[in-house]
């Protein structure tokens, strides 16, 4: 993701102390720069001041706080260079506004500014030129198209950016950017079911890490793709590689980060291990897992943190209850990650993390032999899959939620409705 190449120093704050303390030097610089230049001025420093500040709120899952200081940025780099400029920092200003975007599931404002941006670049570099920024932007727009369950389109950018990549390195380089496109093509194939080209991919993607970074080296990077090559082992339901591959990554992360630290990455590789043993049963261990995931999480975040991957890890230990039985201890699990999920991303909002949640709320009910109210959140579920995908849109998730459906109003001994919604979802499927 492409930001704006301004206060360097102050940027590293943002991964090795903790974000409050990046907040807080970003904000010292932010109203010292008002003093120097005014408080009504406009001026690029200050632009870069709101974008940093955006940047902390970014990493720290307030996406409002966030879109609100990158939008200000925006505002004052249109001020400074004009409204009609083409400039590399709007550009970068109209990604980062994307980015949130994304984050929040908002997809077509993300699609929106990420082409904004690379219009931008466009403009700048030439309609004809092979740019590192340009190849970002193929990247960021396949990464919502995947999202969007929008695959060949997805394909399409992202070997656009694997394409562009591979011009500016050189076709025999070893670059990260080039291994960041093979993982991002893994990731589309992953999504479509395509395992053994999602391996491909991935595999790909290590090996010019490790050509990058070296054989023996500790990366984040390294890291992830041990974990991305252990997800597809796990989509395969291959339980005993997913693990290993999960472990790996949890190990290096450990090493990268410091066998005490807390950490988001390390966060997930703990949420990750707890789902291949929740799948094999194992769920002591599965809680375990999760429970880990979650303590970090909070720890990370803060206590009384809104943040996407606490609801995520709210939602993981809901599975491990229900598939537990324990239905009561699912349904307040899955309601703690919908209700922290509608504060992350808006009480109004369209986005697949909470129309999964409906679904889970949704099982539970239904396992419960509350078909009423199992039906009322597959319906909210369905509603919002069509509003986040398309209402013409065929993706795996609306043809569950037509299944879902179908399967409860045939429990309800309303068969006619039953095989409308199971026909359905054997269309998509």
């Amino acid at each position: 993701m492409t930001h704006i190449k301004v206060d360097n120093i102050f940027i590293e704050y943002t991964t090795h102390v903790t974000h409050i303390k990046a907040l807080k030097y970003y904000t010292k610089s932010l109203d010292m720069r008002l003093a120097m230049y005014g408080a009504e001025a406009t001026h690029a420093h200050i632009a870069a001041s709101y974008n940093n500040i955006g940047l902390v709120y970014h990493n720290m899952g307030e996406y409002s706080k966030a879109l609100e200081y990158y939008t200000k940025s925006l505002d004052m780099m249109l001020a400074v260079h004009g409204s009609e400029a083409t400039h590399a920092d709007i550009a970068a200003s109209y990604n980062n506004i994307g980015s949130v975007y994304g984050k929040m599931g908002e997809y077509s404002k993300a699609l929106n500014y990420y082409t904004k941006s690379l219009e931008m670049k466009l403009a700048v570099y030439g309609a004809e030129a092979t740019h590192a920024d340009i190849a970002a932007s193929y990247s960021n727009i396949g990464s919502v198209y995947c999202n969007m369950g929008e695959y060949s389109k997805a394909l399409e950018y992202h070997t656009k950016s694997l394409d562009m990549g591979l011009a500016v390195y050189g076709a025999e380089a070893t670059h990260a950017d080039i291994a960041d496109s093979y993982n991002n093509i893994g990731n589309v194939y992953d999504k479509m079911g395509e395992y053994s080209k999602a391996l491909e991919y991935y595999t790909k993607s290590l090996d010019m890490q490790l050509a990058v970074y070296g054989t023996e080296a500790t990366h984040a990077h390294i890291a992830s793709s041990y974990n991305n090559i252990g997800l597809v082992y796990y989509n395969m339901g291959e339980n005993s590689k997913a693990l290993e591959y999960y472990t790996k990554s949890l190990d290096m992360r450990l090493a990268v980060y410091g066998a005490e630290a807390t950490h988001a990455d390390i966060a997930v590789s703990y949420n990750n291990i707890g789902s291949v043993y929740d799948n094999m049963g194992e769920y002591s261990k599965a809680l375990e897992y999760h429970t880990k995931s979650l303590d970090m999480e909070l720890a990370v975040y803060g206590a009384e943190a809104t943040h996407a991957d606490i609801a995520t890890s709210y939602n993981n230990i809901g599975n491990v209850h229900s598939n537990m039985g324990e239905h009561s201890k699912a349904l307040e699990y899955y309601t703690k990650s919908l209700d922290m999920r509608l504060a992350v991303y808006g009480a109004e909002a369209t986005h697949a993390d909470i129309a999964i949640s409906y679904t889970n709320i949704g099982i539970v009910n239904g396992s419960m032999g509350e078909y009423s109210k199992a039906l009322e959140y597959y319906t909210k579920s369905l509603d919002m899959m069509l509003a986040v995908y398309g209402a013409e849109a065929t993706h795996a998730h609306i043809a569950t939620s037509y299944k879902n459906i179908g399967n409860v109003c045939y429990k309800m001994g309303e068969y006619s409705k039953a095989l409308e919604y199971l026909l359905k979802a054997t269309s998509i499927s």
